[in-house]
């Protein structure tokens, strides 16, 4: 990507305990990958995840608690990306806009649309009546198929724009094989799901295993009350900051639909899905139909375990499904778009 497109780029997206840390993180992404090409990034929003916030700015990026709630209406949303452009002494007719939230309403588009050089949203599950944008992306497989209403300019649709983060686009580790299981399901807090999946990891199996645990937004006590009795070796892990030597050292992850899917694939960690969202409901049941990762129970969970051949298997075919070019291919088109003129 070539440095003579540089230009500033507000991002807008929201992380709390209920939606998770996924809408960021993917953000994150993009604005690594813009940044790499010599663009001023401000990434503003709503964040009550407490891990969250100290990382990006660890990270060099500015950002703050939005004083609106998650669910702005449009003039709070222009007001917000005024204020990004000002920090950068910018107007904001100037600036690429991206959208990431299922908040962000047909009218939230439309004006951040007339109000930016640009406007890229980011969409999962086709929820809206209409979209109005310059670009719209959605990184899941089958999305080929939605039927996007609306004003919409150009469509990057499936895992060939998977956003995985830099550190995930070097090579596959390789090496001796990996040591235990990881449970990952998101930044949010998953109370609600882990007593259904807590029976199912207590099989046999997993005697003498490492169990590892990202807790997200969950609290420890309650991970600690339905897994500290099982037959493996529990590890509560608060915060993940290098997940792919994490990865480098687990046999088998039990994920969440979301961003974890694509890192699982880059890295070539066979995986089991679990839906904690009606969002990522396509997602696990693609990768299911399609053999590439099984919905989490007990006969696959035990199946995979047990099987090293059947996890290479899955590792191999997992490789093949995302190259970890994604987020430069998405920011080449939106820096093209916007140097075409509007």
């Amino acid at each position: 990507m070539s440095k003579q497109h540089s230009f500033p780029l507000l991002i807008r997206a929201d992380a709390t305990p209920s939606m998770g840390s996924g809408h960021i993180m993917r953000c994150l992404t993009l604005a690594s990958a813009a940044r790499q090409a010599g663009a001023i990034v401000v990434m503003g929003g709503h964040c009550t995840i407490p891990w969250l916030c100290p990382r990006l700015e660890e990270e060099g990026y500015l950002f703050w608690e939005e004083p609106c709630p998650p669910q702005a209406d449009v003039s709070c949303l222009l007001a917000q990306l005024e204020d990004m452009a000002r920090r950068i002494h910018c107007p904001t007719r100037d600036c690429a806009v991206i959208l990431d939230g299922y908040h962000f309403t047909p009218l939230s588009q439309s004006a951040a649309r007339k109000q930016a050089r640009v406007l890229l949203v980011i969409d999962d599950y086709h929820h809206l009546p209409r979209y109005d944008c310059d670009i719209l992306l959605n990184q899941n497989p089958g999305s080929e198929v939605y039927s996007y209403q609306g004003s919409v300019g150009l469509k990057l649709l499936g895992p060939e724009y998977a956003l995985l983060r830099p550190e995930f686009k070097a090579p596959p580790p390789s090496g001796g094989r990996a040591k235990g299981l990881l449970l990952s399901l998101g930044g949010g807090d998953f109370s609600g799901v882990l007593p259904r999946l807590a029976p199912v990891l207590h099989v046999p199996s997993m005697r003498d295993k490492i169990l590892r645990v990202i807790a997200g937004s969950t609290p420890k006590k309650v991970i600690h009350t339905l897994l500290g009795h099982g037959p493996f070796r529990l590890e509560i892990l608060p915060r993940v900051d290098d997940m792919p030597s994490l990865l480098a050292d687990t046999d088998l992850c039990v994920s969440a639909g979301g961003s974890t899917c694509w890192e699982l694939c880059r890295m070539g960690v066979p995986f089991l899905t679990v839906e904690v969202a009606e969002n990522q409901r396509r997602i696990c049941n693609w990768l299911d139909e399609y053999d590439f990762a099984p919905h989490f129970s007990i006969s696959a969970l035990t199946a995979l375990l047990e099987n090293t051949e059947l996890r290479s298997e899955h590792a191999a075919a997992l490789r093949h499904l995302v190259d970890g070019r994604g987020a430069e291919r998405v920011m080449d088109t939106l820096f093209k778009f916007a140097y075409r003129g509007k």
